[in-house]
Parts: structure tokens; C-alpha cells; sequence
């Protein structure tokens, strides 16, 4: 049994770029909060979607 498996905490790495891009765009904990339940389908639509940042 590998003692560094992170497999059960619920943090994947879609979760993380969530929150993270969240934030960048929005400066919202709300916000933040919401795009990490929903991970990967926030991180598609912020890269299809979104302008870049300046």
C-alpha cells in the first residue's frame, strides 16, 4: 500500500486550476467555491471562454 496516494482526498488536480483561475478572474471566495465542485467543466469553459489576462 503506497502511503502518498492522494486518491481519497477529494482534491483533484481540475479542483485546484478551478479555484485558482476562479480567483484570478473573479477575486470571489463564493465563487472559488462554486468552480471547485465543478473542476474540469470550469477549467474547459475558462480556456474556451475566457479573454486573457493583462
Amino acid at each position: 500500500m503506497n502511503r502518498y496516494s492522494y486518491s481519497g482526498t477529494g482534491i483533484t488536480l481540475g479542483s485546484l486550476l478551478a479555484v485558482l483561475i476562479s480567483w484570478s478572474h473573479n477575486h470571489s471566495i463564493f465563487w472559488a467555491i462554486i468552480d471547485f465542485f465543478l473542476s474540469w467543466i470550469y477549467v474547459i469553459y475558462a480556456l474556451l471562454g475566457f479573454p486573457p489576462l493583462r
